[in-house]
């Protein structure tokens, strides 16, 4: 896939900024982290739509996929009083793929 195989586009209908976007890696694992403005604390209630662009030349893929977050409040075991947002993240494609990110 590569350093820079997922691209963020847009969120909310809004483009992704180049600014935004950050990319990085483990020991095993590549990472991209990006953040996108909203304008109520309410909008994370609903599911937040997007889309990312997947590069794998290996296999022939470059394609951009439909993404949505739906965030949750859960109690955090180190902070038991504080609140946390975890994203579920599901990709939709013609197989339904599924995933979830804490």
């Amino acid at each position: 896939m590569g350093p820079k195989g997922v691209i963020p586009l847009t969120m909310n209908g809004k483009k992704i900024k180049k600014s935004a976007i950050k990319y990085g890696a483990t020991k095993n694992y590549y990472t991209v982290v990006y953040y996108y403005h909203i304008k109520s604390l309410n909008t994370l209630k609903k599911l937040n739509k997007g889309t990312i662009h997947v590069k794998v030349p290996t296999v022939g893929i470059s394609q951009a996929f439909k993404i949505r977050f739906k965030f949750s409040k859960t109690a955090h075991k180190a902070a038991s009083a504080t609140s946390l947002a975890h994203p579920t993240i599901v990709a939709t494609t013609g197989s339904q793929a599924a995933g979830r990110v804490a």
